[in-house]
């Protein structure tokens, strides 16, 4: 399994993640929304893969003040596996970081 910044092309295995994971919000999880936050942040949005397919997901939104971590999710065939722990220590990481 291998953690990394999303990519636009990503988008059909991160949706089917979002949606087979309970986590999907059709306002928001949106191709053009995506392109919006990646272009703002590239690493905001984390991806877990294994076998070139999306499996897991988080996104992370830094701020001094009230940083948070939204979208985690695995697809359920992949769960029980250790990839939301991992996603989660890269979103930890990643806002550390930043202070």
């Amino acid at each position: 399994m291998n953690l990394r910044n999303y990519q636009d092309a990503d988008f059909p295995g991160l949706d089917e993640v979002l949606k087979a994971s309970g986590i999907y919000c059709e306002p928001l999880d949106q191709r053009h929304t995506f392109q919006r936050k990646i272009e703002h942040d590239p690493t905001s949005m984390i991806v877990a893969v294994e076998d070139d397919k999306v499996v897991g997901t988080v996104f992370i939104i830094y701020d001094p003040w009230d940083s948070f971590v939204y979208h985690l999710g695995v697809h359920p065939n992949y769960q029980r596996r250790g990839i939301g722990s991992a996603l989660m220590e890269e979103a930890e990481k990643r806002l550390k970081e930043e202070v």
